[in-house]
């Protein structure tokens, strides 16, 4: 048994192999079980979020230099609220679109929502306070934490679909 445990960490083409060989972890979870698809804990949950948001991006056009700027959405919002949300009276509302995030996961934040609406906002909340923790962990925690309101914000077309 050991000697195949150092066979494997010698050479970097056995552990390379090794490491394709496993499966990506959204496979994992899009398993069927007879019709349903098993559903997400809220650990993935929050990790798909935070992952969905941290990558949402804007095209920007500068015109003037002819170049486009690609901003991170919601790290750019959070840095243009972080000292404002303390401030501010009433505080300001960190607004999510529900258009960037993929129909799974909205599907998911659904089901939660039904079915533990406290969680559901423990979940939301944990994932926007990673974004604004990338941009400053101490003052967020001190400052902004206990302001911080969170809401969805969707089209009109996406309302219709839903009624």
């Amino acid at each position: 048994m050991s000697t195949d445990i150092t066979r494997i960490t010698d050479t970097k083409k056995d552990s390379a192999s090794i490491y394709h060989q496993t499966k990506p972890y959204s496979r994992v979870n899009s398993r069927k079980l007879g019709d349903e698809t098993i559903p997400w804990t809220t650990a993935k949950i929050k990790d798909e979020l935070v992952t969905e948001l941290a990558l949402a991006t804007v095209y920007v056009m500068n015109e003037q230099y002819g170049c486009t700027y690609i901003l991170f959405k919601y790290y750019e919002k959070a840095a243009y609220w972080m000292y404002r949300i303390p401030v501010y009276r009433p505080p300001p509302i960190f607004d999510i679109d529900l258009r960037d995030l993929s129909t799974k996961l909205r599907h998911e934040l659904a089901e939660l929502k039904k079915s533990d609406g406290g969680m559901f906002c423990y979940v939301i909340k944990t994932a926007v306070a990673h974004i604004f923790e990338n941009i400053n962990f101490e003052y967020f925690h001190r400052s902004v934490m206990r302001h911080l309101k969170i809401t969805f914000i969707c089209t009109s077309s996406e309302v219709e679909k839903n009624n």
